[in-house]
């Protein structure tokens, strides 16, 4: 989520240093007055760092959901995305492990 115009542009250029390749195809839009909802699927191969990850070289998949919220002037005032984490991270060859209980 992102609050103001320079945090949207860092998460975008984050995301464009780990997947330089990055497709986003947007596969439905649903608006009204208040809101939007733009149903989204992004594709890319990871050849730059992702946050505190590494380089893996593997290709991503990911379908979110994108939901961005008008005030009664029309400007955005709230956006929050909506997509898989797990599968991210999975396709990137990390893997969830059962917790030790000691």
């Amino acid at each position: 989520m992102a609050s103001d115009n320079s945090e949207l542009a860092a998460n975008i250029q984050n995301l464009f240093i780990a997947f330089p390749d990055l497709h986003l195809t947007i596969d439905q839009i649903k608006a009204s007055e208040e809101m939007v909802l733009i149903d989204f699927n992004l594709k890319g191969t990871n050849t730059g760092p992702y946050g505190d990850l590494g380089v893996t070289g593997k290709k991503v998949n990911i379908n979110g959901l994108s939901r961005i919220d008008f005030n009664d002037s029309g400007k955005i005032i709230h956006e929050t995305i909506f997509y898989n984490e797990l599968s991210l991270l999975q396709q990137l060859g990390y893997e969830l492990t059962e917790p030790k209980i000691d």
